[in-house]
This record gives C-alpha cells, sequence and structure tokens, in this order.
C-alpha cells in the first residue's frame, strides 16, 4: 500500500471517466492490478458508474508470484464493490514470449466483453498514448498507425488524455490498493526502454517532444476516422458479411465500389476495409492489394500476415483466413470472428449441432486443430478419439487435416461439423456458438 497523500487530489479524472462512459451501456473493466487499473476500478465506483459494470476482467500473465498476487488483488477488491470478476491465465507453453501472452490477454478480454455484450474500459493514459506513437514512429508507420490508441472500436479509454501522474497522484490521495508488477522495470523488452530511457532522454534534449507527440497523434487520428469513414460507405455489411448456414464465404467487398479509385487511393482504402473485417496487412501487403483490385481472375488470392487473404471472386473480394492456417497447431482463444484455417467462428442463433454448439460462459474456450490421441469427452467420463469420428464422417487423411476441434478448460468438447460432446446443459449459462467453413 502507498502512503495517503495530505490532501485530496481534485477529480477531472471522475470528469473525464463520465464523459467516457456516458450513454454506452454496460461495460467490462479491464484491470491488470497495477496503479493505473486499480486506479479506474476505485474510480468508477466514485463517479457513480458502478451500474454499468457488467463484469471486472483480470488476466494472470503466469510470469511470477507477482502477477498471481496482482490478480488476486484485483478479484478481491472487485468482489468487495459488487461487481462480478472472470479471471483468465496464460498457457503455460505461451509464458516464454511475450507478444503471445500479450495476444492472449487481449483474446481473454475480448471474449469477456462478448459474453456480457459489453464495451471493453481501460485505464490507457496520455503517456501510453505517447509512448505507442514514438514506438510506432521507430517503427516506420504512417498515419494510420501514429493514431495510436485514440481509435473508434469496441475498446474506451476515458483516460486517454489523462498524464500518468495524475492517475498516480490520483491514486495516492484515494487510497487505491495495487501491484508493482517487476517486469515493468525489466529494460530486456523494448517499450520499457523506449518509457524509462528513450522519451525522457528525448524530451530533455528536445522541451516539448511529449506534446510534439500528442500533436502527431491528434492528427493522425482525423485522419484515420476520415478514410475509415469513406470505408464504412465501401463495405457498409462489415464485420458480419453474408453468411450461408453451415459456411460458406465471409462477405464481398463489392469490386464496383473499389473501381473508380487510383492504386495510390486503394493503398490507403485497403488497411481501412481490412481492419473493418478483424485484418491487418504489413505495407508490402497493402501494395500487393493496390495492384490486385484490377484483377478480373476469379479464384485469384493475396496471402497476407496474421494467416489471413483476399480472394477475387465474381463480384469482388473476400477476406478471409488462408487454408494453409489450419495445419497450424496452436491454440487460440474462442472469440467472435476468430479463424482457424478455413474455420470461422462467431456468436450465434441456437441451431442444429453439428455446426453450431452452445458453449458454458465464465471458463477457458479455445480451438485449435485436432492432433494424434485427441479424445472428444463424452458425458460422465466416457471419451473417444476424434479420429473414429473423422473416420466414420469419410473423411480422408488430406481432408482430416487442420481440422478444428474446441476446448473448454482444455478438454475437447466439440469437433466443428461432426458431433458435441459434453458441452453446457440445459440450465447452466451459455452462449450460442456456429461455425462456418469457407469453400469460396
Amino acid at each position: 500500500m502507498k502512503p495517503r497523500a495530505s490532501t485530496d487530489v481534485p477529480d477531472p479524472l471522475l470528469a473525464a471517466l463520465s464523459a467516457g462512459l456516458s450513454g454506452v451501456g454496460p461495460v467490462v473493466l479491464a484491470v491488470s492490478g497495477g496503479r493505473d487499473s486499480m486506479a479506474l476500478l476505485a474510480a468508477v465506483g466514485r463517479a457513480g458508474l458502478g451500474q454499468q459494470v457488467a463484469a471486472v476482467a483480470t488476466f494472470d500473465h503466469g510470469t511470477g508470484p507477482a502477477a498471481t498476487t496482482a490478480a488476486d488483488l484485483v478479484a478481491q477488491v472487485a468482489r468487495a464493490a459488487g461487481y462480478p470478476v472472470e479471471r483468465g491465465r496464460v498457457d503455460a507453453a505461451l509464458r516464454a514470449r511475450e507478444a503471445d501472452w500479450r495476444s492472449a490477454r487481449v483474446a481473454f478480454l475480448q471474449a469477456v466483453a462478448m459474453r456480457h455484450a459489453a464495451r471493453l474500459v481501460t485505464a490507457h493514459t496520455r503517456d501510453d498514448q505517447r509512448e505507442t506513437v514514438a514506438f510506432r514512429l521507430l517503427r516506420g508507420a504512417g498515419p494510420r498507425g501514429l493514431a495510436g490508441l485514440d481509435t473508434d472500436g469496441p475498446v474506451l479509454r476515458p483516460w486517454l488524455g489523462v498524464a500518468r501522474a495524475d492517475v498516480a497522484s490520483w491514486a495516492t490521495a484515494h487510497d487505491v490498493h495495487w501491484i508493482e508488477d517487476p517486469s515493468n522495470d525489466d529494460r530486456r523488452h523494448a517499450r520499457n526502454r523506449l518509457r524509462l530511457d528513450l522519451l525522457p532522454a528525448l524530451e530533455r534534449a528536445v522541451p516539448g517532444f511529449g506534446a510534439w507527440l500528442d500533436d502527431i497523434a491528434r492528427r493522425s487520428a482525423a485522419w484515420r476516422r476520415a478514410v475509415d469513414g469513406i470505408a464504412a460507405t465501401l463495405d457498409p455489411d462489415a464485420p458480419s458479411g453474408n453468411r450461408t448456414n453451415g459456411g460458406a464465404r465471409s462477405g464481398v467487398i463489392a469490386a464496383a465500389a473499389l473501381g473508380d479509385y487510383t492504386p495510390e487511393e486503394l493503398a490507403v482504402l485497403w488497411p481501412a476495409l481490412l481492419a473493418r473485417r478483424g485484418v491487418t496487412a504489413d505495407r508490402r501487403g497493402t501494395q500487393r492489394l493496390a495492384r490486385f483490385t484490377t484483377t478480373k481472375a476469379v479464384g485469384t488470392r493475396v496471402p497476407l500476415s496474421g494467416n489471413a487473404e483476399v480472394v477475387r471472386v465474381r463480384d469482388g473480394f473476400v477476406v478471409r483466413g488462408r487454408p494453409d492456417a489450419g495445419e497450424l497447431s496452436g491454440e487460440r482463444a474462442l472469440v467472435p470472428d476468430v479463424w482457424l484455417g478455413t474455420w470461422r467462428f462467431h456468436p450465434g442463433e441456437p441451431g442444429a449441432a453439428p455446426w453450431h454448439a452452445r458453449l458454458p460462459t465464465g471458463r477457458s474456450l479455445t480451438v485449435r486443430s485436432w492432433r494424434d490421441g485427441d479424445r472428444l469427452e463424452l458425458g460422465g467420463g466416457a471419451t473417444r478419439r476424434v479420429a473414429r469420428f473423422l473416420a466414420e464422417a469419410g473423411l480422408s487423411g488430406p481432408e482430416r487435416r487442420g481440422w478444428p476441434v474446441v476446448l473448454v478448460d482444455g478438454r475437447i468438447v466439440w469437433i466443428p461439423g461432426i458431433c458435441c460432446g459434453d458441452v453446457a446443459g440445459p440450465a447452466d449459462p451459455a452462449t450460442e456458438w456456429s461455425v462456418e467453413r469457407s469453400i469460396g
């Protein structure tokens, strides 16, 4: 616990929080146990916004005792405030790579928000924004990336204009408890070196450097919103797209809508169009797409980073997961519109198995390609080999490769398109999930 300040701090933080959450409906608070997020948890109550909190979500990175202690603190404080708590933990296989467990955390938070039909709220500050913009400058990002964290979408960041020092003062003044994460001072991580060393040095050498980053971010965010507005008119059906039961293809971006743009303009528009469907393209991929847009050869495709591709169909372009992605054995969180090879998963209306399954909420839901030795949970402790189900479905060796299985807390309960095993009971809280297989 930090010592309490002798004087209270005025509450521009509460004003920013109230403005940011006004009229948005239910929210899920992303709370790590660190100072800023614990201040957010406390401030929501002080601002009288507790009725909007559908849940508090915390994620244990599995990096050591501090991470577990932080998650314990979040759960204790949130429950004392009367908020439901959802807690996730990184898979042991992902602990070695920071990028992997960060991705796992994001997937977990997105899944919690989806289950509660709520917006996700984070405690990112102006300092976080500056670090993000500086990092992207070093990587040669364009204006879309230089908007940093100031984007429209499902994540709300009401303190993005608030200095981290002001959050620290508020937390001290209001006796907020938090856990210091030792990894934040570990200079083996590039972002920590940027925050602890590079940015302070630049501010000393060029006073006002931080404010310059703020200006870049503001102008880039305005540019990005203008481009996103154009993309919304070109692809109004995203992200739901056009679907057929049993799974054919994702939505089509009409070729006619793109026909009047120059290659230079298309290089600006394609990243915005892809973002509406949850895909990010690097510079080379964007340039290839700008040239590819003029093609009329149905079935041709452009591979993108992140196991995605754009395919030319009769009336336009389809954004989807690449077929070879199904060969990956890596496990990923089951979140809305996640792709595994040619398979796309999304919440849906109740339907007939095996293309639909009712999966329990508040549990770890993951999907991966099946492996030799996998067994489906049938209930009552009974299991049966996944390979037997695939064989009985008449699938040959090549057809089986990359076939997905869905796991609940590490147990296989669903072989999409084949059968369901021990899933949620009729009285259990659950969400309906659907799967589609792209064949375009």
